[in-house]
């Protein structure tokens, strides 16, 4: 069960495309459950062994609210689908959405089956800073209408359906610590993996900088932190040429926000993952931005092993395992989250010295060993192996359904 899956983009559905396409490989089925957005055509089944069953996402709209009301809506179709399936032998439950993991539990409880948790996002710790969701860093907006009653019962509740299930999946090593260290032991990292590219050539010698953020405008990146440091280098003439790539929750706020400020910025909608590369090589520095929550401390956004095999600088704002890679690997910066003045302060300096812009082939050399697609598959299969395999629960034939 998974809110996205190809031939759809972005790195939810990317990702399981390269574990789907590993776990058929290997002789296993697939029975996916997935909504189907309004602009998405049908899926088709058309691999052995892989099934979709598609549930209509109904209530249009990227706000929060609307948002919420459609994870609803789709979970509960999500639900009656699984329900009505052939019976698996596994359920595998990614959870970026609120709802994915209560109905992965309740499937696996109402049909007996164990369960496994690809854990994509820091839940339960995202509750910790549901006040600031609605929070684009333009101006003040309503929390979510259960932030203040039932939080502590809502993170409880998270808690004890991780503990409950069989195994655990990760795209983090700092996420996957810390389940372990809340008595979770069955934890495996799988992370996310880059498109295969060749090196970019070196970026050129020109006045100013040219900075690219590419991917979701979305609450989890608070993108104004851009646009107040563009604002900034405008006031101490640094020419700074601002371009963003993408769509999300917050198109439209940054849009007028960056109008209201006065900063000049390149708005360029979703692009097809062929298209990037030259979006890349445009960039003397590509932003990657996330809020100072601790459960953003312990992911990693999949846009930045893109960033690293290309070896193009990383601007990076934002603190925990993202900020440890860019160092240690040395793909590029790291300023304090939520902080334009020290995002502003090293745009200048980069602008003046264009040198810091290189990257050596460590950042490459970083995800071509961290991230392959059949280790990180094998990590995925044999955690559910490990489910199937747990004391009291029918195994079926060695996984045949996963």
């Amino acid at each position: 069960m998974t809110q996205h899956f190809p031939p759809e983009g972005g790195a939810h559905a990317g990702r399981w495309s390269w574990l789907s396409r590993e776990l058929l490989a290997k002789g296993h089925s697939l029975d996916v459950v997935v909504p189907r957005w309004g602009h998405h055509p049908e899926r088709q089944s058309d691999t052995s062994g892989l099934r979709i069953r598609e549930v209509r996402a109904l209530v249009p709209g990227l706000g929060l609210h609307r948002r919420l009301m459609n994870e609803a809506v789709t979970g509960a179709q999500t639900l009656l689908a699984a329900l009505r399936s052939s019976r698996p032998d596994v359920v595998l439950t990614t959870v970026p959405a609120l709802t994915s993991l209560p109905v992965g539990w309740l499937v696996a409880k109402l049909r007996r089956l164990p369960l496994v948790v690809e854990l994509r996002d820091a839940w339960p710790h995202l509750f910790a800073d549901v006040e600031h969701w609605n929070d684009d860093g333009t101006h003040e907006l309503p929390p979510p209408p259960f932030s203040n009653a039932l939080t502590p019962t809502l993170t409880g509740w998270y808690w004890g359906m991780l503990r409950d299930a069989s195994a655990i999946v990760t795209t983090t090593e700092s996420l996957a610590q810390d389940l372990r260290g809340h008595g979770m032991r069955q934890v495996r990292v799988a992370r996310n993996i880059a498109t295969p590219d060749d090196p970019l050539p070196p970026v050129d010698d020109h006045d100013g900088l040219n900075v690219l953020y590419m991917g979701v405008m979305g609450r989890a990146q608070r993108l104004a932190v851009a646009i107040d440091a563009a604002a900034l280098l405008k006031e101490s003439d640094t020419p700074v040429r601002l371009r963003i790539v993408g769509r999300g929750a917050h198109s439209h706020s940054l849009h007028t926000y960056a109008a209201r400020k006065g900063v000049d910025v390149e708005w360029i909608d979703q692009v097809p993952k062929p298209e990037t590369r030259a979006h890349l090589e445009w960039a003397d520095t590509v932003l990657v931005c996330l809020r100072r929550w601790h459960g953003m401390e312990l992911t990693v956004p999949s846009k930045l092993y893109d960033i690293m095999v290309v070896q193009r600088h990383v601007s990076a704002s934002l603190e925990g395992e993202t900020a440890e890679i860019v160092r240690q690997s040395g793909a590029g910066d790291v300023v304090p989250p939520e902080d334009p003045e020290a995002l502003a302060r090293l745009w200048r300096d980069l602008a003046g010295d264009r040198s810091r812009l290189r990257v050596g082939s460590a950042a490459r050399d970083w995800v071509l060993t961290h991230g392959s697609a059949l280790l990180h598959a094998a990590e995925v299969e044999a955690a559910c192996e490990v489910a199937s395999a747990r004391p009291g629960v029918a195994r079926g034939e060695a996984l045949g359904r996963a």
